[in-house]
């Protein structure tokens, strides 16, 4: 599934996955699978950051780092400051809910 990103966007959620996601310790198997296929998506974005020249900021994920993207959106709404990325979350996760 494609998602459709602006270069803000993009950097916005990665800026997010960077600061809320990576670091982070899972409590249990459900979250550790979902940060091993969040981690993929960040290093997708990471690519597509480091790419001169890209024609799109569009992001291609398969559907298991859909799920995972929808998992935790779901589960883990974002602390305070985080509110222009919040925003992009939703609007990503109105791109996938459907199709899942």
């Amino acid at each position: 599934m494609t998602l459709k990103l602006n270069d803000q966007q993009l950097e916005a959620l990665f800026y997010y996955f960077q600061h809320n996601i990576i670091s982070e310790t899972p409590d249990n198997d459900l979250e550790t699978i979902a940060q091993e296929l969040l981690c993929d998506i960040f290093l997708k974005m990471d690519r597509k950051l480091k790419t001169p020249f890209r024609q799109s900021s569009n992001l291609t994920l398969t559907h298991k780092e859909c799920r995972a993207f929808s998992w935790h959106f779901k589960n883990y709404w974002v602390e305070e400051g985080w509110v222009y990325e919040t925003n992009v979350a939703r609007k990503l996760m109105a791109q996938i809910d459907p199709k899942l």
